[in-house]
């Protein structure tokens, strides 16, 4: 496959996977960029950077997505570790109180596929622009 379209494939991914939903519970379930209510700026970068890596892709310009293939991962693992703080201080909180069925049902949890969705996405954008990058080399 080409290196091009290993890039693009990252994008839409990455694009894909901004919808998806990144926790559960409470009647709802976010994701970074909400249908109808609006949007957070980190869905935005990851919007733009999906968006901008298949446009990079698409000019000839392929290796330079691995910076935005390196932004959208570097964001994902930031907000990912403030999810899991904010869960385990909520879990914490708790200590070892059993709640009825019908509350602990609707705690929030972290949603693992639309987390993985997104790192998908920005890993193979990295690798698409990572073959651009060595193929673009001089010959020595």
């Amino acid at each position: 496959m080409d290196k091009k379209m290993i890039a693009a494939i990252g994008g839409v991914i990455l694009v894909i996977g901004a919808f998806l939903p990144i926790a559960n519970g409470g009647g709802q379930s976010p994701s970074f960029m909400f249908p109808g209510e609006g949007m957070s700026w980190e869905g935005l970068v990851l919007l733009a950077c999906g968006l901008l890596g298949v446009i990079l892709a698409f000019i000839g310009q392929a290796k330079h997505t691995v910076w935005l293939g390196l932004a959208a991962l570097a964001l994902l693992v930031w907000k990912f570790m403030d999810a899991k703080k904010a869960m385990d201080a909520m879990s914490s909180m708790l200590g070892d109180t059993q709640l009825p069925p019908e509350l602990a049902s609707q705690m929030p949890a972290l949603n693992y596929l639309g987390w993985g969705v997104l790192a998908l996405g920005a890993v193979i954008m990295l690798i698409g622009g990572a073959m651009a990058w060595k193929n673009s080399a001089p010959a020595a």
